[in-house]
């Protein structure tokens, strides 16, 4: 299950990757010749990616700490719901128990396992592959930008 897991996580990064970078190349094919007027004007190549990396990098912020605590709000939700559910439950009794099976666990367990919690090692996993992901996925399509002369720019 962990291998299993670890691959869609792999899957996920390099579709948002993908995406990402599609939808920056987008927001940059916009900013085409704003960029190209910078270079004309004598900026340097690396200032003018270091601002287009400060600009998606701050909504990338915003993004990604609105998407981890709404994230953690709505999975909370529905874990209670999942333990309100299984409390109102009418079980029926089932024929076919092993006898030979037994088990230590106890409600307590089983509902704090069902608990969402937020911790520091989680949070700062969350924010170093979503904002890695998105300084890769800005960078890719802003290096293909940024290397053409500037009068290729604005033509």
């Amino acid at each position: 299950m962990s291998t299993l897991s670890r691959y869609v996580l792999m899957a996920a990064i390099f579709a948002t990757i993908l995406i990402a970078g599609l939808v920056v190349l987008l927001f940059l094919r916009d900013r085409k010749h704003e960029l190209g007027i910078y270079l004309s004007l004598g900026e340097k190549r690396s200032r003018v990616i270091g601002q287009i990396l400060i600009e998606v990098m701050v909504v990338a912020f915003v993004g990604v700490t609105l998407s981890l605590f709404s994230g953690n709000f709505i999975a909370g939700q529905i874990s209670h719901t999942l333990i309100k559910t299984d409390e109102t439950a009418d079980f029926e009794q089932v024929d076919y128990i092993n006898k030979d099976l037994t088990s230590d666990l106890t409600v307590d367990d089983v509902i704090g396992l069902y608990e969402v919690k937020l911790n520091a090692n989680y949070i700062l996993v969350f924010y170093s592959v979503g904002l890695a992901t998105i300084f890769i996925s800005t960078l890719l399509p802003l290096i293909y930008i940024v290397r053409l002369n500037p009068k290729q720019i604005l033509m």
